[in-house]
């Protein structure tokens, strides 16, 4: 029996790794700024609570497990770089948020709800710009899932102009015109990428995500029959944005702490999928070796210099 089946459907599971992470999280930093710390502490399991939600009403998991939120919580915190509070948990959370509004609306026209994920991508926008090149992905996503009608169309159109409408137009009535040109460059003006901002413990950090991903989406295709319908066009949506996320670090790689923690819980769902339902002899070594890596990568993490003895 793979030694994970226990673990995986155990109730007490997230409990115990949210135990391990709240006590890692303060650990380590040289710099100590504990409000900080707590708001991004605060934000990280926020975000496994959405997390372990999402994952319980579409029935991601057909065991029960809690799994995908334990993957995603881990991953938060051996990233040391991902625990002071920075506009990643924003996104993260506004991303979670929309997630939820877009699976609800899996084969279902409901202009109401489409209207509400881009209004909070929309405002994300404010956060991060180029969180904009998300809109074709959930146009895209909802196309997929049989979501998407002319009123859905139109509804995502107004939800994206509303918060500039309204803010352009609060600033208009101060007659504040310089500050409604300097949002427009910074909203419309692209920034060309910057790798020599991509530090070697970054980079490596980046590598380790994506291969957790990856042995997630292969294990997922190989076995994607075992899995109801509407749980596979879901996956498949995840697949389809870690793919856009992906390429927004590679075109913004000095943000790319800020986009990481979305890719992280792409990463964590095909990751939790893999680990809880694969009982091969892959899947036990592939366990022990995610554990393993993990605690290399907080290591690097907490002390990038560990690489210069290597």
């Amino acid at each position: 029996m793979h030694f994970l089946l226990p673990i995986a459907t155990n109730k007490y599971t997230l409990p115990l790794v949210g135990i391990v992470c709240i006590l890692l999280w303060p650990a380590f930093h040289s710099e100590f700024n504990s409000q900080l710390l707590l708001l991004g502490l605060a934000a990280s399991v926020c975000a496994v609570l959405l997390t372990s939600e999402l994952n319980t009403r579409n029935t991601l998991l057909r065991n029960g497990s809690r799994l995908v939120s334990c993957v995603l919580f881990l991953l938060l915190t051996v990233i040391v770089q991902l625990h002071t509070f920075n506009r990643g948990h924003v996104l993260l959370l506004f991303y979670l948020l929309c997630c939820h509004i877009l699976f609800r609306t899996v084969q279902i026209k409901s202009p109401s709800l489409s209207f509400f994920i881009y209004l909070l991508l929309s405002l994300s926008s404010f956060i991060m710009p180029s969180i904009l090149i998300m809109v074709p992905a959930f146009w895209f996503s909802q196309l997929y899932t049989q979501s998407m009608s002319g009123k859905c169309f139109t509804a995502s159109l107004l939800a994206l102009l509303t918060p500039y409408w309204l803010g352009f137009g609060f600033m208009v009535f101060i007659e504040d015109y310089q500050r409604i040109i300097d949002i427009l460059y910074r909203q419309f003006t692209f920034q060309l990428p910057d790798y020599s901002s991509l530090t070697l413990p970054a980079i490596i950090q980046l590598a380790y995500v994506i291969l957790v991903l990856a042995v997630g989406i292969v294990d997922f295709y190989k076995n994607k029959n075992e899995d109801k319908s509407r749980v596979r066009m879901i996956l498949y949506i995840v697949i389809s944005h870690a793919a856009f996320f992906t390429l927004l670090i590679i075109l913004q790689p000095q943000n790319i702490y800020f986009i990481l923690p979305l890719l992280i819980l792409c990463t964590a769902i095909m990751g939790g999928h893999f680990f809880a339902l694969t009982y091969t002899k892959f899947a036990h070594i592939a366990s022990i070796v995610f554990l393993l890596f993990s605690i290399m990568i907080f290591a690097i993490s907490a002390f990038p210099e560990l690489l210069t003895l290597i």
